[in-house]
């Protein structure tokens, strides 16, 4: 997103700029995203309900995430996050998309800052985090 293309020299931000699209980045910490992914999969039990359960339900309509991240294999030297060599397309998908919601009262608010700015400068506001 960062580098610049060939044709015109632009970033991907240099481009939404010109066309006032405004961009919030995505939180890109591989740790946290892995430990709140680990955290909502590990079942845990209720007082009130029978049976384990995990914070996150994921539906059989997603088929690819439900077939790598089986497979998805741990970071040989950073144990506690996942091998960026291996197929972690859908496992970042589903990181950056959980982040999102629980930071969501922060983001909402940034969203509002911008939208704010927005109808100033007469941009679009799109939030690009999954």
């Amino acid at each position: 997103m960062r580098a610049k293309t060939a044709a015109t020299g632009e970033t991907f931000f240099d481009i939404a700029e010109r066309n006032k699209i405004n961009i919030i980045p995505g939180d890109n910490d591989r740790l946290s995203g892995a430990q709140l992914v680990r955290s909502l999969l590990t079942p845990y039990e209720t007082p009130h309900e029978n049976g384990a359960k995990a914070g996150i339900h994921i539906f059989e309509n997603c088929t690819s995430l439900i077939k790598s991240l089986p497979s998805l294999q741990f970071d040989k030297i950073r144990v506690e996050d996942v091998d960026t060599n291996g197929d972690d397309h859908d496992f970042d998908a589903l990181k950056y998309g959980l982040k999102l919601l629980k930071n969501a009262p922060a983001e909402l608010k940034q969203v509002a800052e911008l939208n704010d700015k927005a109808k100033r400068k007469d941009r679009a506001l799109i939030n690009f985090r999954f």
